[in-house]
Parts: structure tokens; sequence; C-alpha cells
């Protein structure tokens, strides 16, 4: 019995050790005081580790990748402001979560939450405009989605 309680402590430190090497991908979705996705803004995460710097898309996405647990100062340059929010990543939190900021006076207020923003936003782009598409890797191929209307959305090869 002690050696089967040994062995799993043993895979317990092991996961933990390989999900710290991956770290954490913090990313979600910026938005303005009227919830509108805010285009091609700066965000710099700063904690323990060096800092990192990605840009929002024309959708208001972001994904930041490697991150270790611990807390974080998030600092958005948007057109010409500065906002500034705070993110604490636990130990126990999944390795992909959203992190959603919503832009108000000179803060950047954090909504966390499991639902993906950026299906959402592909999404929303599929229904805004009925010819559009997106390619996508999938097994080694390409495949093309389209919006079929009333059907559902089908892989089409």
């Amino acid at each position: 019995m002690k050696r089967l309680i040994f062995l799993l402590l043993i895979i317990c430190t092991l996961v933990q050790c390989a999900r710290a090497q991956q770290g954490f991908i913090l990313s979600g979705q910026v938005t303005d005081a009227d919830n509108k996705p805010v285009k091609n803004a700066g965000i710099k995460v700063v904690g323990k580790q060096p800092p990192a710097m990605v840009n929002t898309n024309k959708y208001g996405l972001y994904q930041a990748y490697g991150l270790q647990w611990g807390s974080y100062e998030v600092t958005i340059l948007a057109g010409d402001k500065v906002y500034v929010g705070k993110v604490i990543i636990k130990p126990s939190d999944p390795v992909k979560r959203y992190y959603n900021f919503k832009l108000q006076g000179k803060n950047a207020v954090l909504t966390v939450t499991d639902k993906d923003m950026f299906r959402e936003a592909v999404m929303k782009a599929v229904k805004d405009d009925p010819d559009s598409r997106i390619d996508m890797p999938k097994d080694s191929k390409f495949y093309e989605y389209r919006n079929t209307g009333d059907e559902k959305d089908k892989p089409v090869k």
C-alpha cells in the first residue's frame, strides 16, 4: 500500500512538472465600455518571468503562451490610452482558460470564463458573412467550413 501511495505521489509530481514546463495560456477578448471588440490593442503581460507582448486581432482576441502560475499585471494600450488590469493564475487552474478585459476608465476589468471566445468570434463571422470561409488544418488535411444556412456547418473536402 505504501508503494502504491508513493507511486501516485511520483506520478502527480511528474504531471505538475510537465504542466509547469508547458505553461498556461492567457487568452481572451478585449472590449470597450460598449462591449465592442478593441482591434490592434497592444498587450503587455508582466509577472515573475520576462514580459509577454501580444496584440489583439480584429475581433479583439489575444493569446499569450507559456506563462507560469502567479500574479500578472496586464497593460493594454488601445489608441492613445493605457489600461491596467491584474490576472492571478493558480496552479490548479486549467491550462487554457479565457481572460476577457473590458476597458473602463483607466482600468481593464477582468472576467474569467471557460467560454471559448475564439470559437464565438469565428461563428459570428461566418453568420455575418455567408460567403466567408475558414480554412483550418485537421488531420494534416485542410477542410473548408462554410455557412450552409439552416443546416449545421459541415466540413467539405
